[in-house]
């Protein structure tokens, strides 16, 4: 799943270098995308992002998937004081607790999107189910859609939940194991 977006983005980014190199650059500088496949391992995005940092010397660091590597990368961008632009990540601990000078976002935050699904389905449904793959993102979607149902739509609630975990294909054994209500 994460490929899919990372194939997009780069496709993007690519169009817009070449755009901007054809007509001499930024600042008559020439401009390069260095990619990493990271497979969606903290580990291994922190490791790229510190040798992007010190042998590449590179100083924009655009990306990454998901919010579990952009925590971790984060901090790295601001150990050494480089822009890390955010353009697929929405965890609200990156725009509060992680925040810092070098930090730049193109996405929305999971807290914006949980309130949404909570206005959109709480005038209607009383009883809501989720399933979504398990990483820090939905996570966050949930418990901000829970807090704006609380709020706003007492009587509509996340009854259920499934978390296959990051990649699972076949949701059905998560399903299965994990589609009973949710003790409060």
């Amino acid at each position: 799943m994460a490929a899919v977006h990372a194939h997009s983005i780069v496709n993007g980014i690519n169009l817009a270098i070449d755009e901007y190199n054809e007509k001499g650059g930024i600042l008559g500088r020439k401009l390069e995308l260095l990619v990493r496949d990271d497979q969606t391992k903290p580990e291994l995005g922190v490791s790229h992002v510190r040798d992007l940092f010190i042998r590449e010397k590179i100083d924009f660091l655009l990306g990454p998937g998901n919010s579990a590597l952009c925590m971790a990368q984060t901090l790295i961008a601001k150990q050494y004081k480089k822009i890390l632009m955010n353009t697929n990540s929405n965890s609200p601990k990156l725009r509060i607790d992680l925040f810092h000078p070098y930090y730049f976002t193109m996405t929305f935050s999971g807290e914006e999107e949980g309130y949404t699904w909570a206005e959109k389905l709480g005038p209607t449904y009383t009883k809501i189910g989720y399933i979504g793959q398990d990483y820090e993102a939905p996570h966050q979607y949930i418990k901000n859609m829970r807090k704006r149902l609380d709020a706003k739509f007492p009587n509509s609630k996340v009854i259920v939940e499934a978390w296959p975990k990051l990649g699972e294909t076949d949701y059905t054994p998560s399903i299965t194991r994990s589609w009973r209500p949710i003790p409060r």
